[in-house]
């Protein structure tokens, strides 16, 4: 049975995985020294499903450590600001929350969120989902 947990070192998908959400809400959460890496990786030829095409009971959240802030909210969406004034008091990785080289499939009731990247350079990957 899946529970709620914190990942401290990335996890590496190499085959086909299926994670869902039916006998309560459940959260996996990047610790705050896991910044140099994504929380998880697909690799070349690997599935990862989050959730099922059928709705789940409950909710799956990936949640990538940022804590935002004061009242300026985030993200910006005004294209006449030219800072970004908002503060995340968690962690800033270096990569998204997840990668993939192979297939990624997301469904309904699944949430990914506060994943905050310290660089402006960006993983481009073309992949399933």
């Amino acid at each position: 049975m899946l529970r709620d947990i914190t990942v401290s070192s990335k996890i590496e998908i190499v085959g086909n995985i299926t994670l869902v959400a039916n006998n309560k809400d459940i959260t996996i959460t990047r610790a705050d020294t896991l910044t140099g890496v994504p929380v998880i990786s697909v690799a070349s030829g690997a599935t990862l499903n989050l959730g099922t095409e059928t709705a789940m009971e409950n909710m799956l959240t990936i949640d990538g450590g940022a804590v935002w802030n004061g009242n300026e909210g985030y993200p910006n969406t005004d294209a006449a600001q030219t800072t970004d004034r908002s503060n995340n008091t968690g962690v800033r990785g270096n990569f998204a929350i997840i990668r993939t080289d192979g297939t990624f499939n997301m469904y309904e009731n699944v949430i990914l969120q506060n994943n905050h990247n310290n660089t402006s350079i960006y993983d481009n990957h073309s992949g399933g989902g």
